[in-house]
Parts: C-alpha cells; sequence; structure tokens
C-alpha cells in the first residue's frame, strides 16, 4: 500500500449534525483509515491471530483475501465512519508488534439505511436524550444553566 496517510479531525453528519466519526486518518478525498491494535493478538502476527480466531471479527476467504465480519462492530463502526464523512472506501489496518496487514472495506449506503441510521437516531432520541435531560431534572439544573 503506497498511499500518504494524514491525521484528521472529526467529521459531523450532515444531515443528522449529533452524528459524528472521528476516523484514525484520512487518504486523499474518498478514504479513510481505521486502524486497530489488539492486545490479545499481542505475541501473534496478525495472520496467526486471524486465523486461530484470537481476532474474532476478520477471516481469510477461500481467496486468502481478509474479510471483515459485516456482523462486527468494526464493519458498524466502519460504515458509520465512510457515511458520516462521505468518503468511498476504508482502509482496515490489524497491527501487532509480530506484523501487520490490512483490508479495504467499500461505503454500504444500503447497510446505513437498513442496519444503522434508524438505529442510531431511536438512540439518541429514545435513551440519549431523555437520559441527559432526566439529569438535569432530578438534579434542579436548568438545561440552559450549561
Amino acid at each position: 500500500m503506497d498511499v500518504k496517510i494524514e491525521p484528521c479531525s472529526a467529521f459531523i453528519d450532515k444531515n443528522i449534525n449529533y452524528l459524528t466519526a472521528k476516523p484514525d486518518g484520512i487518504i486523499g478525498d474518498d478514504g479513510i483509515v481505521e486502524i486497530k491494535c489488539p492486545v490479545n493478538a499481542q505475541y501473534f502476527t496478525p495472520e496467526k491471530a486471524i486465523k486461530d480466531k484470537v481476532i474474532k471479527y476478520l477471516y481469510y476467504n477461500e481467496n486468502k483475501e481478509l474479510i471483515l465480519k459485516r456482523s462486527s462492530v468494526t464493519f458498524y463502526q466502519i460504515q458509520g465512519e465512510l457515511h458520516i464523512s462521505k468518503r468511498q472506501y476504508c482502509y482496515l489496518i490489524i497491527w501487532t508488534p509480530k506484523g501487520i496487514v490490512y483490508c479495504k472495506i467499500l461505503r454500504d449506503d444500503k447497510f446505513w439505511n437498513d442496519n444503522m441510521e434508524q438505529k442510531l437516531i431511536d438512540f439518541y432520541e429514545n435513551i440519549m436524550l431523555p437520559e441527559l435531560l432526566n439529569f438535569h431534572f432530578t438534579k434542579n439544573l436548568n438545561v440552559t444553566d450549561i
């Protein structure tokens, strides 16, 4: 992989302004980077940790390509970062002291629409916001005093 990776600031969703993302880096105008350094795999090469299921959210397919499981928290994280940043792909990098591997994840707007957007809105509006407001009510705080 011969690309220039730059650090980045947080992105704010243009339509749902309480959703933000902060990838580990950006690549040009279309890409982001997410880096994982799994402590439970520190004594393994990434390849061995994946094959031995020490790292459970990745696997090698029949063509020996590294694949991120769509059910994993990391897949959801990356899809959120891609949607909010309006980028097209992410290089997921797995690093251990014994080596490094990476795979390219493409933005999946259907996955975002079907599995993420409404759940994030519901969580914020029905769980997080009432909890924040309840804290102010139970402590006799005026929300405007913050």
